[in-house]
C-alpha cells in the first residue's frame, strides 16, 4: 500500500510517480537533484547540463533561467553591434580631417550648430556649447561655462568647476560635485550598490544600509525616527531635549556606581520617605499621648537644664530644650528644634530647623542640624538641607537646591532644575538629568539592558556591536578601494 505518512514505507510506484527510474532488478538509472541544506537557499551541480528548459522572461525583474537559444541570440546581436561600432569608427575616420567642428555628428536636427570654444572642449548636439576648458556638452542646448564640467542631456548647464550635470534640465553650480536635476526637478539615484568603507569614505550610501543601521523610513522616503549623537567627536557628552530613556535595568545603587537610575528604584526611594513620614507622624501621636491634658509639659521629662520647649501654633507639639513649634499642627522634637514657620511641618533632631518665612507647610526636617527652607520640601540627615518647594534631601550634608531636585545620598548635590543626584558626593548641575556621581568621581551605570525604543539607553554590548559592524564596513571599503586604485 502507499505510504501516506512522513514515517509510512514509500513504494516504488510512488518514487516512480516522482520521476525516478528502476529497471526490473531494482537498479536506479537516473537521480534527483535536492537542495544544499533544509535552508532550501541553494543547489549544487556537479558539472551538468540542465536542457529542455523554457525560454526565461528577459525582464529586470526576472529571475528565470536563460537558455542557450537565448545566449546565442544575443551574442548574435553584440557581434552586429560590434560590427557597426566598427563601421562608425570608420566612417568618423574619413569624416575627420583636420577640422573638429563637424556638425551634429548626424544628429536629426535643424537647429543650430554646436560650438566648442573652450580649449580641448567637445560639443555634441544642435546648440551644445563648451565654452570653458576641457569641457564636454552632450545634448540639445546644454551649456557648460566652468572648467573640466560636462552636461549630459537636452538643457543640461554645468557653472560649477570639475563638476557633472546629468538628465534634461540638471543644473549644477557647485564645483567638483554631480547633479542629476535641479532645485525645482529633482530625481531618484537607484539601483545603487551599497557603499563600502575604503580609505577616503567617500562612497554614495543607500537607503537599505542606513536601514539596516536602525533608520526608519517610508516608502515615500520620510524618516520617522532619528539617531542620537553625541555633541561632539569628544564622545564625552550626549545632550538630549527633555528626553525620556526607558527600558533601562535597576543601576548599581553603590558609592563607585555610574549606572543610571531607574523611576523604579526612585519610587521605592520615595516608598520609603513616605513611611518614614508616616512612621514619623505615628510617633508624633504617641508623643501626644504621653500628655495628660497638660500642653505644657516641660522636656516631657529629657534630662536638661536648657530653656523650655515652646508651642505658639493651634495643636503644636514641641519636646525638648528651647523646642520652638511656632506653626499650626506642627511637631518639633530635639534640643533646639526648630519651627520657625507658621506652616504645619515635622521637625525632629537637634539644631533642625524648618525657616521662617518660607511657609514651611508639610516641610519635614529630620536629623541634627537638618535644614529646610521651602514648602513641601523633606529632609533626612545631619545637616541636609532643601530650599526650594517639593526638594528632597536624604543623607548626611545632602543638599537639594535647585528647583523641584532630590539629593540622596552623603553630601549629595542636586542644584539644578528638576535634577537628581543619586549617592554619596553625587553632584547634578544640569537641568532635567541624573547624575550618579560627579566630575571627580564617576560610577558606572551596570546591567543596563538593551535599548529598544528611540529613547532608551545604549548598553555598551549594542554599542560595541554597532562599532565592529562600522569597522567590518569600514574595512570592505578600503579592500574595494584598494582595489579600485590598483586597476
Amino acid at each position: 500500500m502507499k505510504g501516506e505518512l512522513d514515517s509510512d514505507a514509500a513504494t516504488v510506484g510512488q518514487l516512480k510517480d516522482a520521476g525516478l527510474n528502476l529497471n526490473a532488478a531494482g537498479e536506479v538509472s537516473n537521480a534527483f537533484v535536492a537542495y544544499d541544506d533544509a535552508t532550501l537557499g541553494c543547489v549544487t551541480l556537479s558539472n551538468t547540463v540542465v536542457t529542455n528548459l523554457a525560454l526565461g522572461e528577459l525582464t529586470e525583474a526576472s529571475q528565470d533561467a536563460v537558455t542557450g537559444a537565448q545566449l546565442f541570440a544575443v551574442s548574435q546581436e553584440l557581434g552586429e553591434a560590434i560590427t557597426a561600432l566598427g563601421q562608425i569608427h570608420t566612417a568618423m575616420d574619413e569624416i575627420t580631417t583636420g577640422d573638429a567642428g563637424v556638425m551634429y555628428f548626424h544628429v536629426d536636427s535643424t537647429a543650430a550648430d554646436a560650438g566648442a570654444s573652450g580649449t580641448n572642449a567637445l560639443a555634441i548636439g544642435p546648440n551644445a556649447w563648451p565654452i570653458s576648458t576641457g569641457a564636454a556638452a552632450v545634448g540639445d542646448a546644454t551649456v557648460v561655462s566652468a572648467t573640466a564640467g560636462l552636461a549630459l542631456g537636452a538643457g543640461a548647464n554645468v557653472s560649477g568647476s570639475y563638476s557633472v550635470a546629468i538628465g534634461q534640465g540638471s543644473l549644477a553650480d557647485r564645483p567638483n560635485t554631480v547633479w542629476v536635476g535641479s532645485s525645482a526637478a529633482r530625481r531618484r539615484i537607484v539601483n545603487v550598490e551599497a557603499g563600502v568603507a575604503g580609505v577616503a569614505e567617500s562612497d554614495a550610501v543607500t537607503v537599505g544600509q542606513l536601514r539596516a543601521a536602525g533608520l526608519d523610513v517610508n516608502v515615500a522616503g520620510n524618516v520617522r525616527n532619528a539617531f542620537l549623537a553625541y555633541d561632539d567627536s569628544s564622545k564625552a557628552r550626549a545632550t538630549l531635549d527633555n528626553t525620556l530613556v526607558t527600558g533601562l535595568r535597576a543601576a548599581d545603587l553603590s558609592q563607585l556606581s555610574t549606572d543610571a537610575v531607574v523611576g523604579g528604584q526612585l519610587f521605592e526611594t520615595n516608598a520609603k520617605v513616605t513611611k518614614n513620614t508616616q512612621d514619623i507622624a505615628g510617633l508624633a501621636q504617641t508623643v501626644a499621648g504621653i500628655s495628660t491634658g497638660d500642653a505644657d509639659l516641660k522636656y516631657v521629662q529629657v534630662k536638661s537644664t536648657g530653656s523650655e520647649a515652646t508651642a505658639n501654633g493651634n495643636n503644636a507639639i514641641a519636646i525638648g530644650p528651647q523646642a520652638l513649634a511656632k506653626g499650626g499642627g506642627s511637631i518639633v522634637v530635639g534640643d533646639g528644634a526648630t519651627m520657625a514657620s507658621t506652616g504645619s511641618g515635622i521637625v525632629l533632631g537637634r539644631s533642625a530647623r524648618v525657616e521662617s518665612g518660607a511657609g514651611g507647610e508639610g516641610a519635614i526636617a529630620v536629623g541634627n542640624a537638618a535644614y529646610v527652607s521651602a514648602n513641601s520640601a523633606v529632609v533626612i540627615g545631619a545637616s541636609a538641607s532643601a530650599s526650594k518647594t517639593d526638594n528632597v534631601a536624604i543623607g548626611g550634608v545632602a543638599a537639594a537646591s535647585g528647583t523641584t531636585t532630590v539629593a540622596i545620598g552623603a553630601n549629595a548635590v542636586a542644584s539644578a532644575t528638576n535634577g537628581v543626584a543619586l549617592d554619596a558626593k553625587s553632584a547634578c548641575d544640569r537641568a532635567k538629568s541624573v547624575s550618579v556621581g560627579s566630575a571627580s568621581l564617576q560610577r558606572q551605570i551596570i546591567n543596563v539592558a538593551a535599548g529598544t525604543s528611540s529613547t532608551d539607553a545604549v548598553n555598551v554590548g549594542q554599542l560595541t556591536t554597532m562599532l565592529a559592524e562600522r569597522d567590518a564596513l569600514l574595512a570592505s571599503l578600503q579592500e574595494r578601494l584598494a582595489a579600485l586604485e590598483s586597476a
